[in-house]
C-alpha cells in the first residue's frame, strides 16, 4: 500500500491505505473488491492494537450510455477484519452509487461522483 496513507481525521493520528480492484464482466455486472490497512497513533495502552486490516467484497452493477456517461451500482459490501482490534468484527454497508465518464478511446474510467457520500454501515462482533 506503499505512499498512500490518508490522514482520516485532524482530530486523530489515524492514518489508513486502501487499495481495491473494480472488474466488469462486460455484462453490466462485476465485482469490487478492497483491502484496507489502519494505523492509530492515539493507542497507547499497554496490549492494545494500532493496527487493523479488513477485506470487503461487493457485488457491482453499471450501465454505460453511447455519450460514455457511467453509472456504477456497489451492492451486497461485506467486510471483514482480519488483523487488530477488528479481528472477526464483519461490516456491511448500504448501496454505493457512482457516476463517471468514459475516455474517448474507452480506456480510461475518471470517477467523478459518489451518491450518498456516506453510506449506512452496520458493525457485528463474531462470537
Amino acid at each position: 500500500m506503499g505512499d498512500n496513507l490518508v490522514l482520516l481525521s485532524p482530530a486523530t493520528n489515524r492514518v489508513a491505505a486502501s487499495r481495491g480492484v473494480m472488474s466488469f464482466d462486460g455484462q453490466g455486472g462485476g465485482r469490487f473488491e478492497t483491502e484496507e490497512l489502519q494505523l492509530n497513533m492515539n493507542i497507547v495502552a499497554a496490549g492494545a492494537q494500532q493496527v487493523g486490516n479488513s477485506s470487503t467484497t461487493c457485488a457491482l452493477s453499471y450501465e454505460v450510455d453511447r455519450s460514455g456517461q457511467v453509472r456504477i451500482v456497489l451492492s451486497d459490501c461485506f467486510s471483514i477484519g482480519l488483523s487488530g482490534s477488528i479481528t472477526n468484527l464483519t461490516f456491511t454497508a448500504s448501496d454505493i452509487h457512482l457516476d463517471g465518464r468514459l475516455s474517448i478511446d474507452g480506456k480510461t474510467l475518471l470517477l467523478s461522483d459518489l451518491d450518498p457520500s456516506v453510506s449506512t454501515g452496520t458493525a457485528v462482533r463474531a462470537r
